[in-house]
């Protein structure tokens, strides 16, 4: 191999490595995030499914790169609601998709 064939190589499992060592750090930002909202809603988060694969309606909305999750909310009066939300950056909180 040449040393341009080697660098492309080298490259190219970097960028890989340092993409799979980002999903969990981002995920878990994300889910943190949903906590606050959930808290700052009076909300008791009972579940926070992150959802690659079936993203529900935001599945052709979501980018690739952005965390959606299948929620079970309690509310104050004890209702559990169920929906998908997406993880969001910090200056658009996180919230169900209704």
């Amino acid at each position: 191999m040449t040393l341009a064939e080697n660098f492309f190589v080298i490259a190219f499992v970097v960028v890989l490595i340092l993409g799979l060592v980002m999903i969990p750090i981002r995920t878990r930002i994300a889910r943190r995030l949903l906590a606050e909202w959930a808290k700052d809603q009076k909300f008791e988060l009972a579940e926070a499914q992150a959802r690659f694969l079936r993203r529900g309606p935001f599945s052709g909305r979501a980018s690739k790169s952005q965390t959606v999750f299948y929620l079970k909310i309690r509310d104050q009066e004890g209702n559990v609601r169920t929906d998908f939300a997406p993880g969001r950056g910090r200056r658009s909180p996180p919230g169900p998709s209704h």
